[in-house]
C-alpha cells in the first residue's frame, strides 16, 4: 500500500508542473494567431483597396476587425476576420506607438464631403492598415502565468512579428 501511495505521489509531482505551462502555451498560441490575422488583414486591405483595422479591447479580452467604407464598420462577412475572444487565462496588453490622427476642422471653407470625412470617428485602440499595406506601429502583449509573448510591427519590413517572450 505504501508503494502505491508513493507512485501516486510521483505521478502527481510530474503532472503539476505541466499544468502551470498550459496558460503560457495558450498565450503563445493566441499571440501567433493574432500575428497571422494582422498579416492577413494587410493582404485584405491591399486587395480590396480600403483602410482596415484591428481593435484591441484589453478590458473585454477580445479583438475585432474593422473596415472604412462610409465610416468604420465591423467586418462581418469574413469568417477569418471575425471577432476573437481571448481565453481568461491570457492577459492582454496593448499600446499604439503612434498617436491616432484626429481630424480638426480649419477655419477655411471646406466642402461637405471634406466635413463628412472629418466627422468619421475611429474606434479606440485601432491599429489601422492602409490600402497600400502600411500598418500603424503597435505593441500587443499576450501574457500567460509566467511568460509574455509580444506581437509588434517590424518598421523596416512593415511586417507583423512575434517579437519576444519574457
Amino acid at each position: 500500500m505504501m508503494l502505491t501511495v508513493f507512485l501516486i505521489g510521483v505521478s502527481i509531482s510530474l503532472v503539476v508542473p505541466r499544468i502551470g505551462n498550459d496558460a503560457d502555451d495558450v498565450a503563445k498560441l493566441e499571440a501567433r494567431r493574432f500575428s497571422a490575422l494582422v498579416s492577413h488583414l494587410q493582404d485584405e486591405a491591399t486587395i480590396i483597396g480600403l483602410p482596415m483595422g484591428v481593435e484591441m479591447s484589453v478590458t473585454e479580452n477580445r479583438y475585432r476587425f474593422w473596415q472604412l467604407e462610409d465610416g468604420w464598420s465591423l467586418v462581418e462577412k469574413q469568417q477569418v476576420l471575425r471577432e476573437r475572444q481571448v481565453p481568461d487565462s491570457v492577459q492582454l496588453s496593448f499600446e499604439l506607438l503612434q498617436e491616432k490622427q484626429e481630424n480638426t476642422s480649419d477655419e477655411t471653407a471646406e466642402s461637405d464631403e471634406e466635413q463628412a470625412q472629418s466627422a468619421i470617428t475611429v474606434p479606440d485602440n485601432l491599429v489601422v492598415v492602409e490600402p497600400n499595406g502600411l500598418v500603424i506601429p503597435f505593441l500587443a502583449g499576450f501574457a500567460g502565468e509566467e511568460k509574455e509573448f509580444r506581437v509588434a510591427l517590424d518598421n523596416e519590413l512593415n511586417t507583423v512579428v512575434l517579437e519576444s517572450e519574457r
